[in-house]
C-alpha cells in the first residue's frame, strides 16, 4: 500500500511471511539432518551375522534345527516342480 508516495507494509503480513520462513527452514534442517543420518547408516561396512548363533540363546538346539528345516521345506516347496519343467 502507497501513502504519501511511501510504500507501507502491513505488520501482520510481514509477521506471518516470517512464521512461514522460519517453519520451512525448520523443516528443511530436519531433512538435511535425516539426510545426514542415512547417508552415516549407508557408508558403514557391512558384516555377515549369523543368525543360527542369535537364535541358540533364545530356544534349545533342537527346537532350533526343526525350525531350520521346517523354514528350508517351506522356502524350498515348489522347487523340484520347477526344475521338473
Amino acid at each position: 500500500m502507497m501513502v504519501n508516495g511511501t510504500t507501507v507494509v502491513d505488520m501482520q503480513d510481514v509477521t506471518i511471511s516470517n512464521s512461514i520462513e522460519i517453519a520451512i527452514y525448520a523443516k528443511l534442517s530436519s531433512i538435511e539432518n535425516e539426510l545426514d543420518s542415512i547417508r552415516t547408516l549407508l557408508r558403514r561396512p557391512k558384516r555377515v551375522v549369523s543368525l543360527r548363533g542369535i537364535a541358540k540363546s533364545l530356544v534349545s538346539d533342537e527346537e532350533l534345527e526343526t525350525s531350520i528345516k521346517d523354514a528350508k521345506k517351506s522356502l524350498f516347496k515348489g522347487a523340484d516342480d520347477v526344475l521338473r519343467g
